[in-house]
């Protein structure tokens, strides 16, 4: 074989190890760069809102009508009849024949009139008995209320002290101002707004006549 083309073939296989491993140290170098090279992660702070605490609905729950049914037993009540019988166990006191109890400005008469009583929960030092409030009245038979230029009438009816209403039923209950009138099936009188509801049924509709010059109910 001639020298020249021995020479060349050693001069090729010279190149060709060169080559790799130059290759080799290039791929080394990208894979420690790789390797080396920090991550940056991109950190947020999140934002949690918590939710509003409302407050504790049981801890603002007042008695309703405490107030009113407090004023309304500081009211002087004066009751009439022929006869008084005092129920203990039942907190009563009913009251019969020819009744008729005042407050202030409010007249009603009846037949009879059963007052109910309701237990205060404080007792006073010098008594171990506690003290009763009204809870309400009932009226039965012939009823008549009088509230200023206001007149009712009923069989029955029934005051409660704590929202201060008189509901009127029984054969024909009625409302009088002067030359006005309503009447219907129940009437319901709210002496804290002046606001009368009536209601009627299938057989008693409401029936209602007003003068111009009266107010049935007054401001």
């Amino acid at each position: 074989m001639p020298k020249n083309f021995i020479n060349f073939l050693l001069l090729l296989l010279t190149l060709s190890i060169s080559c790799q491993g130059q290759l080799r140290a290039d791929q080394k170098q990208e894979s420690n760069t790789s390797i080396n090279t920090p991550m940056k992660i991109s950190q947020k702070k999140s934002s949690v809102s918590r939710p509003v605490e409302e407050p504790d609905s049981e801890s603002r729950v007042e008695e309703p009508h405490s107030e009113t049914r407090q004023r309304e037993n500081n009211k002087k009540l004066v009751i009439t009849s022929d006869s008084m019988t005092v129920e203990k166990a039942s907190s009563t006191i009913r009251f019969s024949g020819n009744v008729v109890a005042t407050r202030e400005n409010e007249v009603i008469k009846a037949d009879t009139i059963t007052v109910t009583l309701e237990e205060k929960k404080e007792k006073t030092s010098s008594n171990n008995d506690a003290k009763q409030d009204i809870r309400e009245m009932t009226a039965s038979g012939n009823v008549q209320f009088t509230s200023d230029n206001k007149k009712a009438f009923a069989d029955h009816a029934i005051y409660r002290t704590a929202d201060q209403t008189l509901v009127l039923t029984g054969d024909s209950p009625r409302v009088e101002t002067d030359d006005s009138y309503i009447t219907g099936k129940k009437i319901i009188l709210d002496q804290l707004t002046g606001k009368i509801t009536v209601e009627g049924d299938g057989a008693r509709r409401v029936e209602a006549l007003f003068n111009s010059r009266d107010t049935i109910v007054k401001p």
